[in-house]
C-alpha cells in the first residue's frame, strides 16, 4: 500500500511514500504523517491512498502525526477547490488551514482548560414578523439537511443577531456543529457577549491574540468534538468540526475576510459558501449594506433573500442631515473642523446626559507635514507615504511600516531649509484635543490603533463608554459596526467624503458602507437619534444615498455602471503583484510576465498595462502591479497558476496572485 504526500515545506509537487504495515488502515486521505526527506524527518498530508507503486523503493512513512484525520471530507474537497480557482498550490492551501502552532506540534505539553467567562443565561427575545419569518424559512433548511445560501439583509439594529442565535440553538438541537464568523473578534464585543450568555456549552473564540497553547488546545478540542460552536474571524471557516449543520458570516461585506498577504487570497464568505455546500450546510449571511456580489446573487435567485425593513419596537431610524462643510468655512473665514450645527447637537446631549460618536477615519493629529518653501511633504524612509504627525508622542509615524521620526524634524530633508512646516489632514487626535478646547469639561474617550495596542483596551473603551464614563467616543472604522449603545442619540462623521476619491471601482460602494454603519450607532433605543454627515461635496450621489439609508436605490445605480463598464459581478478581475527591493529589476519583471501573461490568456481576456501599486513602495520594497479582466465564469487561475510554477522564481521578487481582488488600486 502506497500513500501520496503533499509536504508542508519547499515542494509542492506530491511524493510517493510507503504505508507501513502497522500503519495499516490508519493512513487515510487528510492524515498528517511525518516522512523522511532527504534524511530529515518533515510534516505532511496525505491526499489518496493506492495499491500501484509509481517509483522505484519509495521510502516508509515514518509516523502519523495524529490517530484521528486532521481534515474531513469537506474540508478535503474545500482545499482542492481553493487550490483550481485561486491559482495557489494545494500546499499552501492544506497550509493555511492548519495554525501554525497545531503543525509544529502533535500532541499538548500539559492539559489546558479553556477559560470560560461568566454570564448569566438569558432567554430568547421573541421575534417580530419579519424576524420570524426569515427565521422559518433558514431552519426549515436546517432541518431539511441541504445546501442552502441565505442572505438576511437588514437595516442597523434591525435584530440580525436574534436570528443568528435561535438559528444556532436550532442547529445544536439537532445536534449540528456551526461556525460564526465575525470581522473582527475585538470590534464585537457585543456580538461575543449575547452569544456566550446564550449557551451553557463551551464556545471556541478564535482570534489573532490567543496565545500558542491556547490556540493549539482550541483547535483540538473542536477536532475531538468537544466544542461544537465556533465563533472567530477569517481562518475559522477552516475548523475541523466533524457535523456542520450551519455557517454564518456577521457583516458579509467586510473587507477583513479577505486574505490579501499571501496565496491562496481567499475570501472567507465565498470560502464558507462552497464549504457549505459540500457539507449540504445551510449558510447564512447577514448584513445592513450587502455586497454588491451578494445583493446581486440574491436578485438573481442564487441566495435566498429575507428582509429586516424594520427596528424593534421603541427604536426609531436617526434623522439623517448633510452638512455644506464649505459654507461651513466661509461663515468661520477659514478651516473649520466641526459645523455649527454639530457643536450644537453636541452640547445639547451632554446637557441632557445623552452620548455621542464620533467618526474620523484618520487617526494621528495631522496626516501630512509639508515644507512652507518647497511644498515637500515628510514622506517614510520605507516606503511612498506621508508620515502622520501624533502630538501626545510628538512624533512622525508610518501607518504603513512603523517607521518614526522623534522628534519631527526642524529642517526640510528636500530643500535643507529650516522650516516653519505646515501640517494638513486632521485626524481623531486632533478631533479629541480640539473638542477639548471647546467644551473644557467634556469627558471623552478615543479608539483607534494607537489607543488599542494593549490586548484588553478595546474591551475596556467600550466598557467605560457603556457605563457612562465618557460623553463622547471618538474613533476610526472600529466604532462603525456592531455596536449597541442606547444613550447614543448623535453621530457625527468629521469628513464624509473620505474614500470617495480613491480610483478604485469598489470605493463609492466602500465609502456608503461606511457610512451607513456608522449612522445606525444612532437611536437604538426609545431615544430619538440623529446623524450629522460633514462633507465638501453635499450634492455626491454616494452622500444622499447614505443620508436616506437608501441601500436599493445605491444598489440600482452602482450596479447599472458597473455593468456599463463590465465590472464585478459582471466579469471577474484578477491582480497580479510583484515586489523587490531594486525597483527597475521589479519593474522589469512585471513586464516579462505581464507578455507572458498575455501568450496564455484567450482573447476574451483583456490584460490592462503594468502600473506602480497605489502605495508603490513599502517597507523598502517596490511594488508593481497589472490586472486581468475576464468575462463572468471565466477561471483565469486556469491560465495563470500553471504559467507561474512552471517559470523560474526570479531572486529576491515576490509575485502574489490575486484572484477577485478587493482593491484593484493600493
Amino acid at each position: 500500500m502506497y500513500a501520496t504526500v503533499i509536504l508542508d515545506k519547499s515542494i509542492d509537487t506530491p511524493l510517493e511514500y510507503l504505508v507501513p504495515e502497522h500503519l495499516g488502515d490508519k493512513i487515510t486521505a487528510g492524515s498528517r504523517v511525518i516522512v523522511p526527506l532527504k534524511g530529515k524527518p518533515v510534516s505532511g498530508t496525505v491526499l489518496i491512498r493506492h495499491n500501484e507503486k509509481i517509483f522505484d523503493s519509495p521510502l516508509p512513512i515514518a509516523e502519523l502525526s495524529s490517530e484521528s484525520r486532521f481534515f474531513s471530507d469537506d474540508l478535503f474537497r474545500l482545499a482542492e477547490w481553493m487550490s483550481k480557482y485561486y491559482g495557489a498550490s494545494l500546499r499552501k492551501t492544506l497550509l493555511c488551514m492548519i495554525p501554525a502552532i497545531v503543525r509544529k506540534k502533535t500532541k499538548t505539553d500539559e492539559e489546558l482548560e479553556i477559560e470560560e467567562d461568566e454570564f448569566f443565561l438569558q432567554e430568547k427575545k421573541s421575534l417580530s414578523e419579519e424576524q420570524q419569518k426569515a427565521f422559518d424559512a433558514i431552519i426549515k433548511t436546517l432541518h431539511d439537511g441541504i445546501f442552502a445560501p441565505h442572505l438576511l439583509f437588514g437595516v442597523t439594529g434591525s435584530g440580525k443577531t436574534e436570528i443568528y442565535l435561535q438559528a444556532i440553538q436550532e442547529a445544536r438541537n439537532l445536534g449540528k456543529d456551526v461556525i460564526l464568523l465575525v470581522p473582527e473578534i475585538s470590534l464585537t464585543p457585543q456580538t461575543i457577549e449575547r452569544i456566550k450568555s446564550r449557551f451553557s456549552e463551551k464556545i471556541a473564540i478564535l482570534h489573532h491574540r490567543l496565545h500558542s497553547k491556547e490556540r493549539f488546545a482550541t483547535w483540538h478540542k473542536i477536532k475531538e468534538g468537544e466544542i461544537h460552536i465556533v465563533v472567530g474571524a477569517r481562518s475559522a471557516i477552516f475548523s475541523p468540526l466533524k457535523n456542520l449543520g450551519l455557517i454564518i458570516v456577521d457583516e458579509e461585506q467586510e473587507g477583513s475576510y479577505k486574505q490579501m498577504e499571501d496565496t491562496p487570497c481567499y475570501h472567507a464568505r465565498d470560502i464558507a459558501i462552497v464549504r457549505a455546500k459540500f457539507a449540504n450546510a445551510t449558510v447564512l449571511l447577514g448584513s445592513a449594506t450587502p455586497s454588491i456580489e451578494s445583493f446581486y446573487n440574491a436578485q438573481n435567485h442564487k441566495y435566498i433573500l429575507h428582509t429586516l425593513s424594520c427596528r424593534p419596537k421603541g427604536a426609531m431610524p436617526p434623522k439623517i442631515r448633510i452638512v455644506d462643510m464649505q459654507s461651513e468655512r466661509e461663515k468661520a473665514q477659514g478651516f473649520s473642523l466641526f459645523s455649527i450645527p454639530l457643536l450644537q447637537g453636541i452640547e445639547q446631549r451632554i446637557k441632557k446626559g445623552e452620548q455621542v460618536l464620533l467618526f474620523l477615519n484618520r487617526r494621528g493629529y495631522y496626516s501630512c507635514q509639508k515644507c512652507e518653501h518647497c511644498d515637500e511633504v515628510i514622506r517614510c524612509k520605507n516606503c511612498d507615504i506621508t508620515l502622520t504627525f501624533h502630538k501626545k508622542e510628538n512624533e512622525l509615524s508610518c501607518h504603513l511600516c512603523g517607521f518614526t521620526m522623534s522628534p519631527p524634524p526642524t529642517v526640510c530633508p528636500s530643500c535643507h531649509r529650516e522650516a516653519a512646516f505646515k501640517y494638513k489632514g486632521p485626524g481623531t487626535e486632533q478631533v479629541e484635543r480640539s473638542l477639548h478646547k471647546i467644551f473644557p469639561e467634556i469627558r471623552t474617550l478615543r479608539m483607534d490603533r494607537d489607543t488599542t495596542k494593549k490586548k484588553e483596551s478595546h474591551d475596556v473603551i467600550f466598557k467605560e463608554f457603556r457605563a457612562g464614563k465618557a460623553d463622547v467616543l471618538i474613533g476610526t472604522q472600529m466604532i462603525a459596526k456592531g455596536l449597541h449603545f442606547p444613550s447614543v442619540t448623535l453621530v457625527g462623521v468629521i469628513s464624509a467624503d473620505n474614500g470617495l476619491m480613491v480610483p478604485d471601482f469598489r470605493s463609492h460602494e466602500s465609502c456608503f458602507q461606511i457610512l451607513t454603519q456608522v449612522a445606525g450607532r444612532s437611536g437604538r433605543s426609545s431615544l430619538e437619534g440623529e446623524v450629522i454627515f460633514q462633507s465638501s461635496f453635499p450634492s455626491h450621489p454616494v452622500i444622499q444615498f447614505a443620508a436616506k439609508e437608501a441601500y436599493k436605490e445605491f444598489f440600482d445605480e452602482e450596479l447599472s455602471s458597473r455593468e456599463a463598464l463590465s465590472f464585478p459581478p459582471f466579469a471577474q478581475f484578477a491582480k497580479l503583484v510583484l515586489s523587490g527591493k531594486n525597483e527597475e529589476k521589479t519593474k522589469a519583471e512585471t513586464e516579462k510576465l505581464h507578455k507572458e501573461c498575455k501568450q496564455v490568456l484567450p482573447s476574451s481576456c483583456i490584460l490592462y498595462p503594468p502600473i506602480p501599486c497605489g502605495h508603490a513602495k513599502i517597507n523598502t520594497r517596490y511594488r508593481f502591479q497589472f490586472l486581468i479582466k475576464g468575462p463572468k465564469g471565466t477561471t483565469i487561475a486556469s491560465k495563470i497558476a500553471p504559467l507561474l510554477q512552471s517559470r523560474k522564481r526570479p531572486y529576491g521578487i515576490h509575485i502574489l496572485f490575486d484572484v477577485d481582488p478587493l482593491n484593484t488600486f493600493f
